[in-house]
């Protein structure tokens, strides 16, 4: 990390959830997850473990930096600086089990910078029954209950959920009710 007091918070809160945690290179062993930040991504020492999976904590507001780092180097996963240590706990989990993670706020910043989304959260290329589909689902409506609603089949929202999810990136159901709710309190906290 580019800040030693940053590595040093991160280590505390690993080693207090059970995991072994290394500061200073050369590195014992190969470790399943290398944590890094957004200013020392771009060095070499990532390279030396190619067995390790990548958590980028993203320190740089800028989502263009964000983007350089995921498509150059490798990164199986990125959180926000502003996540709380539950998320930092799920993030390390699901990478370890080899899937991906992307933070919802870094997800709503690169849908901010791609003009998906509008300043007051909402998502911009959504059709109106995708819309009605997206608030269902954020309701915890199932697509059963949506199709019932909406007068269409089950098999309908599912092709409309696929559409919705290509749209805003999202990668599950659970992480669009989250990426939009979030979206949603942000323009609730500024008072629009």
């Amino acid at each position: 990390m580019g800040s030693a007091v940053l590595a040093d918070a991160v280590s505390g809160l690993l080693e207090s959830y059970g995991y072994e945690c290394y500061t200073k290179e050369p590195l014992p062993c190969e470790p399943d997850v290398i944590i890094i930040d957004s200013s020392t991504i771009d060095r070499k020492g990532v390279d030396s473990y190619p067995k390790s999976r990548v958590l980028l904590l993203e320190t740089d507001a800028r989502t263009k930096s964000t983007a350089r780092a995921i498509l150059f180097q490798k990164v199986h996963g990125i959180i926000s600086h502003t996540a709380d240590s539950a998320e930092l706990k799920k993030a390390l989990e699901v990478i370890i089990d080899g899937h991906a993670w992307i933070d919802s706020i870094v997800m709503k910043n690169f849908l901010l910078d791609a003009g998906r989304l509008s300043n007051k959260g909402q998502i911009l290329s959504l059709t109106p029954q995708e819309k009605v589909i997206v608030e269902s689902i954020c309701r915890g409506d199932t697509n059963k209950e949506i199709a019932q609603k909406l007068h269409i089949s089950s098999h309908t929202v599912k092709k409309h959920l696929r559409n919705i999810m290509t749209k805003t990136g999202a990668v599950n159901r659970t992480n669009l009710a989250s990426m939009l709710s979030r979206a949603s309190g942000d323009e609730d906290e500024d008072g629009e």
